[in-house]
């Protein structure tokens, strides 16, 4: 089996061999496997509807090593392109190219065509700078770069399409004629056979044209009500639950069951684990059917539902029900980032509380980049504007933006919490005040801050404060005491970190390492996979110091695929530098000389701290070569690891 990670799916599940869609495609699967086995890029082009990303994943499924997988279909024409497949894919780095610079991976970019020339762009930059990457697309038009092998995907044969449509919609002698001529007429199209069956089982007599002509044809035999629903279903990027389109559209719970059962049946819709999503090409003929005041009246419709979800979902966050209401909001990402993004434009008091409300989640998920991004596009509508009312909301965006190293963040942010009066009004603030600003406040001033929230009567906000209030073991404890009580795992790992480092500066490495080892678990209890990461590489660092190489090398190790999965050069870094240090106190210098030189091959430039970690792994170097008696070769090292920082 390959592992696979596939993220953002977008409307359609991953197809295996033998569903309907997949009939009559078994030689053009193994060609396509085989081209990927030689060439980098491979491109499916075909027209809407041809089961382009239908084959596209059932080959990933099959492919060995780690596939990744974009739906751009639901992004926007003005898109920064690179930085949304970083947020799709999970990813924590402001580079693509970085991020997957060392992997060999196989990227599964889907519905390229209306960003055609901006993904030929990123399929070219990335395709000679990651030499193990390899990317199969799918498009209605073709990249045309250096090094695309592209398959025309045609319809289906006869034979396989009126297979298709008797899947769908039995058939007996008599109607089979019919059938034929109508899956010739469609040109073989799976989308267009399956809707063309859909309305065959409920009116008896298929359409002849093309996939726009039977989209059309299927809308229209749809009764008024359904029609109307049907395209306001298109603002739902992201998919849809019952209980979203109920509030979103303003329907009774059951109204709302029948009609999108109806319009799964009628394969206007698919549903997967409760999720409603409508395939591309249906919800791009669906959204023209809406005026653009329509499109509007809905837009705020959905933002406003998302509000009063996140509102919801921030109060539970910080509690025992927390993986639940992650988890939900998770599922609700692409719609919640289409919402911010509308309403930046069209209603700013909306999207500041989006923005706020959100908070504790990004940070909570490590998605502080995402937030920064959002905040800051916010803030260059917003200027210095506060809209009234919302003054901690704006002092939110200005934390998150200047999280991401925005000087005239930092001071803004300042100003406002001066301003303010009275304790935070979201529980939040005081954690992400204390960790942006902080660093560059008063002692006086820290301490003022924090005295002022001690008249909150919220439980999370009181449990921050102790972890705030000063580096004793006492006040760590009774942090985690207080986090532990409420339920919240996330304020519990803050708690513990603490503690570990308080117990590793006084030299108790078997404590730091135990209460590491708690945080851990918690980590990956809530999928933080990047603070996994870091956490196992501070625990591998403990276990050297404990003597325990093999151990440390283990956390070394697993630090490393995680790091890499997430696109994170320092964590990389650190890793790889531990594995050869690990390896020196082990005393097979060949192996640790080895990891060293393999460390400072692949550590990427251009990121925050990479003189930082060059400049530690020429100091390994360095170690190792005074270990294996060769004095003038450390000394170069350490020379080199002067120049790299200076």
């Amino acid at each position: 089996m390959s592992h696979m990670e596939f993220a953002n799916l977008g409307p359609t599940a991953l197809s295996r061999a033998g569903e309907p869609s997949l009939i009559g495609r078994d030689e053009l699967l193994a060609e396509v496997a085989e081209a990927l086995a030689v060439s980098r890029l491979v491109t499916l082009v075909g027209p809407g509807g041809v089961g382009k990303t239908a084959l596209a994943k059932t080959v990933a499924a099959s492919a060995e090593g780690e596939v990744r997988v974009v739906e751009l279909g639901s992004m926007a024409q003005e898109v920064d392109l690179p930085a949304a497949v970083i947020d799709t894919l999970g990813l924590r780095s402001e580079s693509l190219v970085q991020a997957l610079a060392g992997r060999e991976l196989l990227l599964v970019l889907d519905n390229c065509e209306h960003l055609i020339d901006a993904v030929a762009r990123l399929a070219d930059e990335l395709l000679n700078s990651c030499p193990r990457l390899r990317i199969l697309a799918t498009s209605t038009k073709a990249l045309w770069i250096q090094e695309e092998t592209r398959f025309a995907v045609p319809g289906l044969a006869l034979d396989a399409a009126v297979q298709l449509f008797a899947r769908r919609a039995p058939l007996d002698a008599e109607a089979r004629p019919v059938v034929e001529r109508v899956c010739a007429l469609l040109d073989g199209l799976p989308l267009a056979i399956e809707l063309a069956a859909g309305a065959f089982l409920t009116h008896g007599t298929p359409t002849d044209g093309g996939l726009r002509q039977v989209i059309a044809w299927s809308w229209h035999l749809l009764p008024p009500v359904e029609r109307v629903i049907a395209a306001r279903l298109a603002i739902f990027s992201g998919g849809a639950t019952a209980e979203s389109v109920a509030a979103v559209l303003d329907l009774p719970q059951p109204v709302t069951a029948r009609l999108l059962t109806t319009l799964t049946e009628r394969s206007l819709l698919t549903v997967t684990d409760g999720r409603y999503r409508m395939p591309e090409t249906i919800r791009a003929y669906a959204g023209e059917q809406l005026t653009s005041a329509e499109t509007d009246d809905l837009r705020a419709r959905q933002a406003a539902y998302l509000l009063q979800l996140v509102r919801r979902a921030d109060q539970r966050l910080r509690g025992p029900e927390q993986l639940h209401w992650a988890t939900l909001l998770d599922q609700e990402r692409d719609n919640l980032r289409t919402a911010i993004h509308w309403a930046t434009e069209h209603d700013q008091r909306l999207a500041l509380e989006l923005v706020a409300g959100l908070s504790m989640y990004w940070w909570m998920r490590g998605r502080q980049r995402e937030a920064a991004r959002a905040a800051g596009a916010l803030l260059a509508v917003l200027g210095d504007v506060v809209p009234d009312g919302l003054a901690e909301e704006y002092l939110l965006a200005v934390l998150h933006a200047a999280s991401s190293g925005r000087v005239d963040g930092v001071e803004r942010a300042h100003a406002f919490v001066e301003e303010l009066s009275g304790p935070f009004r979201y529980p939040v603030t005081v954690w992400l005040w204390s960790m942006v600003l902080g660093p560059y406040a008063s002692p006086e001033f820290v301490a003022e801050v924090l005295d002022r929230n001690e008249l909150s009567n919220d439980p999370w906000t009181l449990a921050v404060l102790q972890l705030c209030a000063g580096l004793t073991e006492e006040n760590f404890r009774q942090a985690l005491e207080r986090f532990q009580e409420i339920g919240d795992r996330w304020g519990a790992s803050l708690a513990l970190n603490a503690l570990a480092d308080l117990a590793a500066w006084s030299k108790r490495f078997e404590l730091a390492t135990e209460l590491l080892g708690q945080a851990l678990s918690i980590a990956d209890e809530l999928g933080s996979e990047e603070e996994a990461a870091l956490l196992l590489c501070r625990r591998g660092d403990l276990r050297v110091r404990l003597s325990d190489l093999r151990a440390a090398a283990d956390d070394y190790s697993r630090a490393c695929v995680r790091a890499t999965r997430l696109g994170l050069p320092d964590s990389v870094a650190a890793a790889q530098i531990g594995l050869a240090r690990a390896a020196r106190y082990d005393g097979d210098l060949v192996k640790a000389e080895k990891l060293a030189l393999q460390a400072m091959a692949e550590c990427p430039t251009g990121w925050v701290d990479a003189d930082l970690a060059t400049a530690e792994i020429l100091g390994e170097l360095a170690a190792i070569a005074d270990a294996a008696g060769r004095p003038d070769e450390a000394h170069n090292w350490r020379l080199k690891a002067g120049l790299a920082v200076s």
